[in-house]
C-alpha cells in the first residue's frame, strides 16, 4: 500500500509529528509513503520519503499575498502543480490530507486533480478551517459557518488578512469543491469537532474519530531538578504549556488567576516570548519554548497540576502528556479538551473560583490509552478499510 501525506509541516508541531509517526508505522509494516509538506525540513530519518513544496523566499511571498487578499488555501498554483506531478509519479493508493492552510497550496487544483485521479482520500481535520470561510477556530457565538460565511469577525486572526475580507468567496469555493468530491473520508481527533462538522457543509461525509496520540516512551514519570533549580521545593506548582501564548490560549487568564493564589502556590508558564516574560507577577515563573520533549516530561512530572485555560482548542496534546507523566489536568469546558480528562476536572471559562475549589481536593488522572501506537493502529485499520 502506498500512502501520501500532505501537511503544512513535517515532524514538527502536533500535526507534523502525527504525519511522521504514521509514516514510520507504515514503513515498519512494509508499506510505502510520501511526506508532502509546505515548509521546513523533515527529520533526517524520513528525508528520503519527503517532498517540500516551498522554499523560504517563495513561502514569504505567499504569506504576503494572503495577508492582502485573504486567500490562504487558494494560492501557490505553480508549487501545487509541481507537487501533483511528483505525487502522480509516486502513485499513492491513499492520499491522507492534514492541515491545508498555511500559505503553501491551492486546494482547488488539489481537489480537482484528486477527483479526476479517483484515488481514495482521507482528511484529518485538526481545526475548523475546512468548513469556514477564513478562520481555524470560530469565535463564541458565530454560526455563519453553518450556512454561509460573510464578513468574518476573525479576519485579523490566523490566517490573518490586513486588507481584503473574502470569507464569503472562500466559503463558496470550498462548498463547490466538496460537492464534486465523493471519495472523501473525514477523521476528527475528537467528538466535539465531529459534532461541528455534522452541522457544516460536510455533514454527509463518512466520519471517524481517532484521538491524537503521544509518545509514551518519552512522556512518563521523569526525574527532574527543576524545583531545586528555581527554589520551588515547597511550592505547589500549577503549570501551563503552549507552543505560543495569546489571550485565547489563556495568557491573560493566568495573570488574573495569579492574583488569587495562596503564597505556597506558583504558576509556571512554558513557551513564553522574552517580551511576555518581562513584567510577570512574582508568583508566575515564565520559561521559553522547549523543543526537548524529555525536558518537558520532567517539567510535567515535577509539577502538581496542569492548567489548560485555552478558550479554543481541538484536542490538546498537553492534556495527554501531563497525565502520562502522572499529574492531573484542570481544563476549561472548550472544544475537545474535556474529552481527555475526568469530568470533575472541567470548569467553565474564566471561573477562577471553581479552579481554586478543585485545587482543594484530590484530582483524578485519566487512564485512557492515548498512545501513538494506538493512534497509528487505528489509522492503519482505516487505510485498509477504504
Amino acid at each position: 500500500m502506498r500512502v501520501a501525506f500532505i501537511n503544512t509541516v513535517c515532524g514538527k508541531g502536533s500535526t507534523g509529528r502525527i504525519c511522521t509517526v504514521l509514516a514510520e508505522h507504515l514503513l515498519s509494516k512494509g508499506h510505502e509513503v510520501l511526506l508532502v509538506h509546505g515548509r521546513g525540513d523533515c527529520p533526517d530519518s524520513l528525508s528520503a520519503y519527503s517532498y517540500r513544496m516551498e522554499n523560504e523566499l517563495s513561502l514569504y511571498s505567499k504569506v504576503l499575498e494572503a495577508r492582502l487578499r485573504d486567500n490562504d488555501g487558494f494560492l501557490a498554483s505553480m508549487a501545487t502543480k509541481k507537487m501533483l506531478s511528483a505525487m502522480d509519479s509516486f502513485s499513492p493508493d491513499i492520499v491522507h490530507l492534514h492541515n491545508l492552510h498555511g500559505y503553501y497550496i491551492d486546494i482547488r487544483m488539489l481537489f480537482e486533480h484528486l477527483n479526476r485521479s479517483g484515488r481514495k482520500v482521507i482528511w484529518t481535520f485538526h481545526d475548523c478551517w475546512p468548513f469556514t470561510g477564513h478562520c481555524v477556530h470560530m469565535i463564541s457565538g458565530c454560526s455563519q459557518w453553518m450556512n454561509e460565511c460573510r464578513k468574518c469577525p476573525c479576519k485579523t486572526a490566523y490566517p490573518k488578512s490586513v486588507l481584503l475580507e473574502r470569507a464569503q468567496r472562500n466559503f463558496s469555493a470550498k462548498r463547490e469543491l466538496y460537492a464534486h468530491f465523493p471519495s472523501l473520508t473525514v477523521v476528527t481527533p475528537c467528538h466535539w469537532l465531529k459534532r461541528l462538522m455534522r452541522q457544516s457543509m460536510l455533514s454527509d461525509l463518512p466520519t471517524h474519530v481517532i484521538h491524537n496520540g503521544i509518545d509514551t516512551t518519552v512522556f512518563h514519570r521523569t526525574e527532574s531538578e527543576f524545583r531545586q533549580k528555581y527554589g520551588l521545593e515547597k511550592r505547589f506548582i500549577l503549570i501551563g504549556v503552549a507552543p505560543y501564548w495569546t489571550d485565547t490560549k489563556g495568557f491573560r487568564d493566568f495573570i488574573q488567576l495569579s492574583e488569587l493564589l495562596s503564597p505556597e502556590q506558583v504558576i509556571v508558564l512554558v513557551g513564553l516570548t522574552e517580551a511576555q516574560r518581562r513584567g510577570l507577577p512574582p508568583n508566575i515563573l515564565g520559561l521559553g519554548r522547549t523543543a526537548d520533549r524529555k525536558e518537558l516530561a520532567g517539567l510535567y512530572s515535577t509539577s502538581d497540576v496542569l492548567l489548560n485555560l485555552s478558550h479554543y482548542d481541538t484536542f490538546p496534546t498537553v492534556n495527554l502528556e501531563a497525565q502520562a507523566c502522572g499529574i492531573p489536568v484542570i481544563t476549561y469546558n472548550t472544544g475537545g479538551s474535556v474529552e481527555s480528562v475526568p469530568a470533575e476536572n472541567v470548569v467553565s471559562p474564566g471561573d477562577f473560583s471553581a479552579i481554586l475549589e478543585r485545587l482543594r481536593h484530590p484530582l483524578q488522572v485519566s487512564r485512557l490509552d492515548f498512545s501513538e501506537q494506538t493512534m497509528a493502529d487505528q489509522y492503519l485499520s482505516l487505510y485498509r478499510s477504504v
